[in-house]
């Protein structure tokens, strides 16, 4: 089991993200305004739990001052710190997977050549560290879809298609290039071992090491694939089908074949065709909306990559999705972490609708605010289970909503306790703090009330 207890560093006072030992998967939601440390935090908590890695992506981690503490697989708790970190002598999670939705997240990134580093794994849509394209994160979905599939995780899969009232069936189509006198279908396979040669030879591109290891075993191997899985539309055109509820041990490597041929110019505009269910009419993902893409590819990353014990961050997943989807984003998280154990999701966001889903017996909510003294974590403690958006937004979030019950309701109480004979300070002076918090336009009338509030408690509190 991995479970952070406990973090404090430069940047943060201690934060207690729970007490809870309870075996189950954990959550955290970590909420506050633009440059209250959210991103930071999450930044900072992937350094520590690397940096006590035996790897030699840790080295790289950045060095600060922290405390970390957390409950280990034994149910024991565990206290690290910077200190300790180049001992390496606790492997803290199994995995470190992070999720991003924005082109321009914070998270530290996966070199090319460290992309499947067995501690850390990246999920986000940039390609280079500075950059994003979305052919590219068309091509990590497909490799996560086949690699899914190829390693029987079908079932969680299955839940993301049915989420997204997608059938359960994928196309990989491809165009075939006529510039070539290489027919594909109806080449030998030193024909093909020649073609990739030259091309290895006569090339600078930064994948030709890929190439030159390329044989005649791995050239009948690609020729085999098309005869007995492409199929052929035209001249054209070629495609392969995959049906996520079958067995499909092989397409992944089809797929690999593939983008080999694309890489030296012999096929051409790869692309994952998908289908709404009970429509017969395909589209290409590039045409699915932005929340769609981003859920399939985030997804199927958190399918791909998460394994038992393991610490996943990610950063703002309400990104392009329709608030229905929002509110639903947890409950989603809770599906595909079903056949998984003892990992604890870290998630920031802005959303509110985020905050009804959460289950107080295996999850926990921070607020994080600058103040004077710098960032502040409060837990809140009382149930968010259920809560209409509007409850949260006035409750959670400090945001005014016109004839908001909820104000309306703390605003009489404020009166009914002013006028009272015997005035409950304590509980005055919190609903002034409450009212202090609430963002409010200057010509706001309730800006006036918390004036007189500020008056009558420094005369009679």
């Amino acid at each position: 089991m991995f479970r952070i207890l406990a973090y404090k560093s430069d940047s943060f006072s201690e934060i207690n993200f729970t007490k809870s030992e309870s075996s189950k998967n954990f959550k955290t939601l970590l909420i506050g305004e633009n440059g209250t440390g959210k991103t930071r935090l999450l930044n900072e908590l992937i350094s520590a739990v690397r940096s006590h890695h035996p790897s030699e992506s840790s080295s790289r981690t950045k060095k600060f001052n922290y405390e970390l503490a957390y409950l280990n697989e034994s149910n024991k708790k565990i206290l690290l710190n910077s200190n300790k970190a180049q001992e390496k002598t606790a492997i803290i999670s199994n995995k470190v997977i992070a999720i991003s939705a924005s082109n321009n997240d914070k998270l530290p990134f996966s070199d090319s050549d460290k992309f499947f580093d067995k501690n850390y794994q990246y999920c986000g849509i940039r390609e280079t560290s500075n950059a994003s394209w979305t052919s590219s994160l068309m091509r990590k979905t497909i490799e996560n879809l086949l690699d899914c599939v190829s390693n029987n995780k079908i079932k969680p899969l299955s839940k993301i298609f049915s989420f997204l009232s997608f059938e359960n069936i994928i196309r990989i189509r491809f165009s075939l290039k006529k510039t070539t006198k290489l027919d594909l279908f109806n080449c030998k396979a030193e024909d093909l071992l020649e073609f990739i040669e030259h091309y290895s030879l006569n090339s600078r591109r930064m994948q030709v090491d890929l190439i030159r290891e390329f044989d005649l075993k791995a050239a009948r191997n690609i020729l085999s694939y098309f005869k007995d899985i492409i199929l052929r539309v035209s001249d054209k055109e070629a495609y392969f089908e995959v049906n996520l509820l079958d067995d499909n041990y092989g397409f992944l490597k089809a797929y690999q074949n593939i983008d080999l041929l694309r890489r030296v110019g012999l096929i051409s505009d790869v692309s994952l065709r998908l289908a709404k269910e009970g429509d017969k009419q395909d589209f290409t993902f590039m045409d699915a909306s932005s929340g769609e893409s981003q859920l399939l590819h985030s997804l199927s990353s958190f399918v791909r990559y998460v394994v038992d014990d393991s610490l996943v961050v990610i950063d703002e997943p309400e990104i392009s999705l329709h608030p229905n989807w929002q509110l639903k984003y947890i409950s989603l998280i809770d599906l595909l972490l079903t056949d998984l154990k003892g990992c604890h999701v870290v998630i920031a966001t802005h959303s509110h609708f985020l905050v009804t889903d959460l289950k107080p017996e295996d999850s926990s909510l921070i607020v994080l605010e600058k103040d004077e003294k710098g960032i502040r974590a409060t837990p809140i403690e009382s149930s968010t289970l259920g809560w209409s958006p509007e409850s949260v937004l006035y409750r959670v979030f400090n945001v005014r909503i016109i004839n908001s019950v909820y104000l309306d309701s703390d605003l009489q109480k404020a009166h009914q306790l002013m006028s009272s004979d015997d005035i409950d300070f304590v509980e005055l002076k919190k609903l002034m703090s409450k009212f202090e918090s609430l963002v409010l336009d200057e010509k706001d009338p309730l800006k006036k009330f918390i004036g007189a509030m500020e008056d009558f408690i420094d005369e009679r509190g």
